[in-house]
């Protein structure tokens, strides 16, 4: 009985360790945010196109 709460107990705190880790992980979308705002610090950088006027 002891053995089995042992590996349950090894088992629940490695699954939240990993969700802890992957929560920390950036999205695409975040790493792109990051990448534009890396790159446009002297104001120089990304600058998208304007939207046509109707």
């Amino acid at each position: 009985m002891t053995v089995i709460l042992g590996f349950l107990f090894l088992f629940l705190m490695s699954w939240w360790v990993i969700s802890i880790v992957n929560s920390q992980k950036p999205l695409k979308n975040e790493t792109f945010i990051g990448y534009v705002q890396r790159y446009d610090i002297d104001g120089n950088g990304y600058q998208s196109l304007p939207c046509p006027q109707n």
